[in-house]
């Protein structure tokens, strides 16, 4: 049964020669390939062709509107323009709505099968039982205190220079009140600088804190 397809009613020499250069940029991608070549020329000219044509489609289809409208304005018993607004607002058109109904059930439908098939083969039947979940958390337990044992690098005097010179001037103060502005001045004094270093690798390095 061969199918006959509307004629685009806003076509334009235009998009004539814009479809043509399109197909031969496709052409040319095939051929390209079959003599193993590189394919990489043809199909970015394939997608310029593409993207022209569909720019230069766009531009028609709204100028056929436009002009569709602006007729149908002139018609004083309000047909046209009722029958414009059903073709530009398909949820006006019963036949169009009739087709979102149906690609709507078949999105239910398969969500539907989706959570049936998640039912049936989830996870829920494979939960390990209470000798399992033991030996689980006692391995958990085992890695958590190997971790906790582990010795952390010291923060060195380089990277606490760097943290300082980083450090943003304008920033509020923190939960003791002291600002980075006043770290940034105490730090060019030597003392200061080496008590900061060992009171962040001695209670927040080691200790966590």
């Amino acid at each position: 049964m061969k199918i006959q397809q509307r004629p685009t009613k806003f076509w334009t020499p235009q998009l004539k020669t814009a479809l043509k250069l399109q197909n031969k940029a496709r052409k040319r991608i095939g051929k390209t390939s079959k003599r193993h070549l590189d394919t990489t020329g043809p199909y970015l000219e394939n997608k310029i062709a593409q993207k022209k044509f569909r720019k230069l489609f766009k531009e028609a289809k709204k100028n056929y509107n436009i002009k569709l409208v602006d007729k149908a304005c002139q018609d004083q018993t309000g047909a046209d323009l009722y029958r414009i607004i059903k073709q530009l607002e398909p949820k006006l058109n019963k036949r169009a709505q009739h087709q979102n109904m149906a690609t709507q059930e078949a999105d239910e439908e398969t969500k539907k099968i989706a959570e049936t098939f998640a039912e049936n083969f989830g996870q829920k039947d494979v939960k390990p039982t209470d000798a399992e979940r033991a030996i689980l958390e006692e391995e958990l337990a085992d890695i958590q205190a190997k971790m906790q044992k582990e010795t952390k690098p010291n923060f060195t005097e380089r990277e606490l220079e760097q943290a300082i010179r980083k450090a943003n001037m304008r920033s509020a103060k923190g939960p003791d009140g002291i600002s980075n502005k006043v770290i940034k001045t105490a730090y060019e004094i030597p003392l200061f600088r080496e008590y900061l270093l060992q009171a962040i690798n001695n209670h927040i390095i080691r200790d966590d804190k």
